[in-house]
């Protein structure tokens, strides 16, 4: 809103140079020197979308951020690994102990009965295998030793060394018999 004591003024261009006219730019006669180039406050770019004075700062902080997430995400995820690691490790453990136990379990048996019928018990591996011992993939049972009175049977992972021993009157000793 204008007042009437004062006329309006016609639009000028944002250097001052020109003005309009309501049709087309003209020249300002005589400019003495450019208008401040000051855009409308509607125009104007929001003080929080503007650029801080310290740009190189920004661009470290990010990436010093970024670079701990990924030491922090890489340290979770070897955690959880070791703790995955470990758990298997320890469930293959009591699986190999349950298999090696029926193993031995299963070979005793071929050992009473084939005492019961020859009376001694079996002294070698072929003879086990061919009175009915079925091997365990994976489980590996051999004779220690065998007498007319006594046996001893150990078993443990293929490869691996015994883990539990049998004899006559046991089977799942976790010591070795003789």
């Amino acid at each position: 809103m204008t007042h009437p004591s004062s006329p309006a003024l016609p639009p000028r261009s944002p250097d001052g140079r020109w003005w309009w006219d309501g049709a087309q730019w003209q020249p300002v006669p005589d400019a003495p020197a450019p208008w401040p180039a000051q855009q409308p406050s509607y125009l104007q770019q929001p003080s929080y979308l503007q650029q801080p004075s310290h740009r190189g700062s920004t661009g470290r902080t990010v990436a010093i951020v970024v670079g701990v997430a990924v030491v922090v995400i890489a340290l979770l995820i070897g955690g959880l690994a070791a703790l995955g690691g470990s758990a298997v490790r320890q469930q293959q453990s009591t699986t190999n102990a349950v298999e090696v136990r029926a193993a031995l379990t299963s070979a005793a048996i071929v050992e009473h009965t084939y005492a019961i019928n020859n009376g001694t018990f079996i002294a070698d591996q072929q003879t086990l295998l061919s009175n009915g011992f079925a091997p365990v993939p994976g489980i590996d049972v051999h004779v220690v030793s065998a007498t007319a009175d006594t046996f001893c049977i150990a078993g443990g992972p293929t490869g691996e060394q015994p883990i539990l021993w049998a004899t006559e009157r046991d089977t799942a000793l976790k010591a070795p018999c003789s």
